[in-house]
């Protein structure tokens, strides 16, 4: 099953899923159009829409997003990344 929820080109790159605590889809991705680290939270099982949020917007991160569900609690979201704002 395939479904695009953005379609800008080069969007969804380096993308990690979950289940949320609503039973739902999450999905952190880098958007390579923005340089942004985004996330979709489907709106229902087949995932037909979701919101999309803009997680962190300085240029040039969220690459390699790793995201899980605390243990601990059902309705904490760990989310971490790549940041790469600075080249030397």
């Amino acid at each position: 099953i395939s479904k695009t929820l953005v379609s800008p080109n080069n969007t969804g790159t380096f993308s990690s899923v979950s289940i949320g605590a609503d039973g739902l889809g999450l999905i952190a991705f880098y958007n390579s159009t923005s340089a942004e680290l985004q996330l979709a939270h489907c709106a229902d099982v087949a995932c037909t829409q979701a919101t999309i949020s803009r997680v962190d917007i300085t240029e040039n991160v969220g690459k390699y997003a790793s995201l899980t569900i605390g243990a601990e609690t059902q309705d904490t979201t760990h989310l971490s990344q790549l940041g790469m704002t600075v080249w030397g």
